[in-house]
């Protein structure tokens, strides 16, 4: 069996009610920013970096906060998997978001209507917006 991919994704909210998500260019599913660490990146640091370099938002660690950590499979590699950590930051972070390096399109969604609006990566669908919709409170 192939080795899992691990992946750092943030999730940016506005009110609680709506989440920041991307379209990489070439691709139909709409998800989170993040990407791969490299070599030796922790997943912190990957999460920041692929912030800055997909949607050209600076972030810094300490503005991360732990959301979860699923396995899903992977939206844009056939047959793969991803080991996904996800962290949350308020849309402030995210003000200027802009298409980036292989980012088509970046779009705020409805979180309880995102499901009929975009085609979602399995990651949010299956994870990220039934953590957000659940009782449990979302890291502040």
């Amino acid at each position: 069996m192939t080795k899992p991919i691990t992946v750092a994704g943030v999730c940016f909210l506005k009110n609680r009610e709506h989440i920041l998500l991307v379209r990489k260019q070439g691709t139909e599913h709409f998800m989170l920013p993040g990407g791969k660490p490299d070599l030796s990146e922790s997943i912190y640091a990957a999460a920041v970096r692929e912030c800055h370099e997909e949607i050209n938002v600076q972030l810094n660690e300490e503005s991360l906060r732990f959301l979860g950590r699923w396995t899903a499979p992977a939206a844009n590699e056939t047959g793969r998997i991803i080991d996904a950590t996800v962290f949350v930051c308020e849309a402030a972070e995210a003000v200027g978001a802009s298409s980036g390096a292989e980012i088509a399109e970046v779009r705020w969604v409805s979180i309880k209507r995102a499901q009929a609006s975009v085609l979602l990566a399995p990651l949010v669908t299956d994870n990220v917006i039934p953590a957000l919709s659940s009782a449990r409170k979302v890291p502040a």
